[in-house]
C-alpha cells in the first residue's frame, strides 16, 4: 500500500482522489494554459500532498520552467504585435 512518511496507509478512495487531482492539474496545464504547457518528466517525487491530501506539483526542472517562461513571453509579444 502507498503510505505517508509516518507510515499511515492510504485507502483506495484516497488514492483515487489523489490520482484524479493530478489528472485534473495536467489537463489544466495541457488544455487551459496558453500556450499549453507539458511536463515531460512527471513522477511521484515531483508531487506533494497538502494537509488535505490535495496533490501539488512540487517543482519543475528549472530549464523546463525557464523554457515555459520564454514561450509565454514570446506568445505575449506576438499577441501584442498583432494588435498594433
Amino acid at each position: 500500500m502507498i503510505a505517508d512518511e509516518e507510515g499511515c496507509q492510504f485507502s483506495w478512495t484516497r488514492r483515487m482522489k489523489i490520482a484524479i487531482g493530478i489528472a485534473r492539474g495536467l489537463k489544466y496545464l495541457h488544455t487551459e494554459v496558453e500556450p499549453p504547457f507539458t511536463i515531460s518528466e512527471l513522477n511521484s517525487s515531483a508531487v506533494y500532498l497538502t494537509e488535505e491530501f490535495s496533490p501539488k506539483v512540487r517543482s519543475l526542472a528549472s530549464s523546463n520552467l525557464q523554457l515555459y517562461r520564454l514561450q509565454l513571453l514570446s506568445y505575449l509579444l506576438a499577441v501584442k504585435n498583432e494588435q498594433k
